[in-house]
């Protein structure tokens, strides 16, 4: 059925339609222009930091389904994403930074990362409801937000216009996999619009698990097999399961314009709902997410520019994983459970609070001021139940709690003498976490309270030698509090490695420097070139979990967090955009980056209730930050035949990188082709078909897993 069904849509594509377009014909066909400009109006070129803005049509050009799709495609960004679209998860990073905690997420201003664990799940938000994604690379790319130490990424979302419009879009593919898109947007009134949105996806599912991982399971449990129990048949039955993601959002905007949808003010209420549930292809092993956010926002540009908000988040989390044996811990009493049971089960249920303002004035004649604060507070319950193998059933073993606020004040003097503009500003960064305690059934042992603030400051200037070149540069300080679930939680990421929290973990600091160019000589041309240098300070870090604690597991299939001492990051961006052509749009761009963990001493840790020292940190230092590959380069065109079909084409590469931080396991180079051919029927009505890794290249994010291989979709999308 799919063969037929891609084959009538290539039918459909490539078949003369003019009657259908007749009422266009007259209307000029072209691609968007090469220059753009940042959410606020300005000019990038003007703007301290690397920025990249990709605004709806090119979205819409690209074979994307998902918001990673859009970002994996510009300078500077790498992705973990081992399972593809069908993983609960995928982590962005910018500037060989290896945590995404390190990049700012925002949608709308707001800040996504969350306060459990400092990252953000952009999948969250469903990519028909993007209208604009900024790509901000550096420390000084934001004025605002504790964990903009890489970069900031910025989601812009549709807001309702003058006039009532519908669509809906469907797209079917490989592996059974099938998406649901429906929007509404609607003017209530001359002062009051409304947006409403609804995204369902689902899948049969593919079969995950690497040859070589799953290899080397079976020689290591064939071990246990020697001690009589049957551990290989076991397993090999639980991973015949596939991976498997059900997602549900709905969202919905009502916006509040006291002067007009033209006019200065705008008062926005968002609410979104968000079901995310993943089956990681093996009998017991869940993750279940279930995410309420709402947010009140104001937006004002005028003499004073306003942007200041307040929102909700509440989530209730959960992982599930089957009994499994290691050498260490064998039990032969315990192997009939080892893969036919539930082992374990983490309900992890958070709430999020924040505020946030920032305003921008001119300050005299030359100067314009920037002040912004932003306020965060939220809770992280971490509760554990385990299977107890004398009786066969899942009891409560632990708990472990915390609370934590952050507070930042940032103030920027933004100075422009004829061609040259100075930034000039200063952070203030301020933690308190309290009332944390871990709980098993027979000991409570509390955290004591902690509280730290770092000062940070910024400088960056851009001197344009011309109309079509800016030269710019900068040096800035950044810093990050621990997260929660850093110091707290005991989690699965990938499943199958147990990721440890350290409350003894402190804050982590970064100086960056950046010198770049931008050369915009017309409006079809655009060149980019930035190198960048980063030193990084008690850098959070899972790593192995060597040193002498009492439970064993730790040393085989765990890594816990701790400060590395001192780490760096270094390289160059060089992108381009050329349109040689109404509608032709060539692009381009090359990343190299360099990480180095320069000093890791030996840490003093605490695992629940136990304090240690590790002892295999020296041997790390040499070694590059995990997922950074020293090269990786995008490289495409968008083609518009008009009254015919819009070709894009996109391919990435990928260099050598190492999926850990010890460097034991590296990950192969990679290259893969995107392909999307899309055409209109009328103004209603346009069909797509898209095929995602062309040539069916093999590559991996992380030792255990391989992606889904070549995808093709079909869909048709109706608007009106």
């Amino acid at each position: 059925m799919m063969i037929r069904l891609c084959a009538l849509l290539i039918l459909l594509l490539c078949v003369p339609c003019s009657s259908l377009q007749a009422e266009d014909e007259t209307r000029p066909y072209r691609l968007e222009d090469v220059v753009v400009t940042a959410p606020t109006g300005e000019d990038t070129m003007d703007l301290p930091a690397s920025t990249t803005v990709i605004t709806r049509t090119q979205i819409e050009q690209l074979p994307a389904r998902e918001i990673d799709d859009v970002l994996k495609h510009a300078a500077g960004v790498q992705l973990y994403q081992p399972w593809g679209i069908f993983g609960p998860d995928s982590r962005p990073t910018l500037r060989g930074f290896s945590q995404s905690r390190a990049t700012l997420f925002m949608k709308d201003g707001m800040p996504m990362n969350r306060v459990i664990c400092g990252g953000a799940k952009t999948n969250e938000f469903p990519l028909e409801m993007v209208e604009e994604i900024m790509i901000g690379r550096g420390m000084n790319a934001s004025v605002m937000g504790t964990s903009a130490m890489a970069g900031v990424i910025n989601i812009e979302g549709k807001t309702p216009g003058e006039k009532t419009e519908a669509q809906i879009k469907g797209t079917y593919g490989t592996y059974n996999t099938s998406s649901i898109d429906g929007g509404i947007s609607a003017r209530l009134t001359s002062k009051l619009g409304l947006l409403a949105g609804y995204h369902h996806f689902d899948t049969d599912g593919y079969q995950s698990w690497s040859d070589d991982w799953v290899a080397s399971r079976i020689e290591e449990w064939s071990q246990l097999d020697a001690k009589g129990e049957n551990t290989v048949a076991n397993f090999k039955e639980a991973i015949q399961d596939k991976q498997i993601r059900t997602s549900q959002a709905s969202s919905g905007r009502l916006v509040f314009s006291p002067n007009g949808i033209s006019g200065k003010t705008h008062f926005s209420l968002d609410a979104s709902s968000w079901n995310n549930d993943v089956h990681n292809s093996m009998r017991f092993s869940d993750n279940h997410q279930d995410r309420f956010r709402t947010a009140l926002t104001l937006k004002h540009n005028g003499k004073i520019d306003v942007r200041a908000g307040i929102f909700y988040l509440d989530e209730k989390f959960s992982f599930e994983r089957p009994f499994t044996p290691t050498p260490s811990s064998f039990n032969l009493a315990d192997s009939r459970y080892y893969y036919r049971v539930k082992g374990q089960e983490s309900r992890i249920p958070l709430k999020d609070y924040a505020a946030s303002a920032n305003l921008a004035f001119p300050f005299g004649r030359y100067q314009r001021l920037v002040m912004a604060g932003h306020l965060r507070f939220g809770t992280i319950e971490n509760e554990i139940h385990s299977l107890n193998p004398d009786i066969g059933e899942m009891r409560k073993s632990d708990l472990m709690q915390g609370k934590q606020i952050t507070g930042e004040a940032t103030l920027r003097d933004e100075i422009t003498f004829d061609r040259l503009t100075l930034s000039l500003g200063l952070q203030y960064q301020w933690m308190r976490v309290y009332d944390a305690f871990y709980e098993d059934t027979s000991i409570l042992e509390e955290y004591d309270d902690r509280t730290d603030d770092r000062f940070n400051p910024k400088f960056g200037l851009v001197y344009r030698l011309s109309e079509s070149l800016a030269l710019r540069g900068s040096v800035a300080r950044s810093s990050n509090s621990p997260s929660l679930m850093s110091m707290f939680g005991i989690f699965e990421q990938p499943p199958g490695r147990e990721r440890i929290g350290n409350p003894l973990l402190e804050s982590e600091s970064a100086i960056g420097y950046e010198a770049g160019l931008e050369l915009h000589p017309s409006q079809r041309f655009m060149f980019g070139l930035t190198g960048f240098y980063n030193d990084l300070y008690d850098w959070m870090e899972s790593t192995e979990a060597r040193a002498d604690l009492p439970d064993q597991d730790l040393k085989e299939n765990a890594v816990l967090w701790q400060n590395v001492d001192r780490a760096t990051t270094a390289g160059m961006e060089i992108e381009t955009n050329w349109m040689p052509l109404d509608g032709l749009k060539l692009f381009a761009n090359y990343t190299y980056t360099h990480t180095r963990i320069d000093q890791f001493e030996e840490n003093e840790i605490r695992y629940k209730y136990h304090t240690a020292t590790t002892t295999h940190n020296k041997e790390k230092e040499g070694n590059q930050l995990a997922g950074q590959p020293r090269h990786s380069a995008n490289a495409g065109f968008v083609c518009a035949i008009p009254r015919w079909v819009d070709v894009s084409v996109t391919a990435r590469y990928v260099g050598e990188r190492y999926y850990d931080v010890e460097n034991t396991v590296e990950l192969d180079a990679y290259t893969t082709v995107d392909l999307k051919f899309s055409r209109s029927f009328g103004r209603h009505v346009k069909a797509s078909l898209s095929v995602n890794n062309l040539f069916d290249e093999t590559w991996q994010d992380d030792e255990q897993h391989v992606p889904p291989g070549r995808m093709v979709f079909a869909g048709v999308k109706i608007s009106y």
